[in-house]
């Protein structure tokens, strides 16, 4: 029984569901640059866990909650 429950967390982690809703950080900082009416370079990004992301850069702060799944690309973000 070890052995299969081995096998089947090696088997998920070496597929990545363990993060599979996690967005990139490219991802996260493209939609916050177009939200924020600022280059991509000025933002900064702060990743609070797997879902909940910060953005400052402009003089602006946005609160994100990011995820992506099977089949959604590259993921979704809404505003807090």
């Amino acid at each position: 029984m070890k052995k299969v429950l081995g096998v089947c967390l090696g088997i998920c982690v070496l597929a990545g569901c363990a993060s599979s809703n996690v967005v990139s950080e490219d991802f996260v900082k493209q939609r916050s640059a177009s939200d924020m009416e600022c280059a991509q370079e000025e933002i900064e990004l702060e990743q609070h866990d797997n879902t909940e992301w910060t953005a400052r850069g402009c003089e602006q702060e946005i609160s994100y909650t990011c995820w992506t799944s099977v089949g959604m690309g590259d993921g979704t973000c809404q505003r807090k």
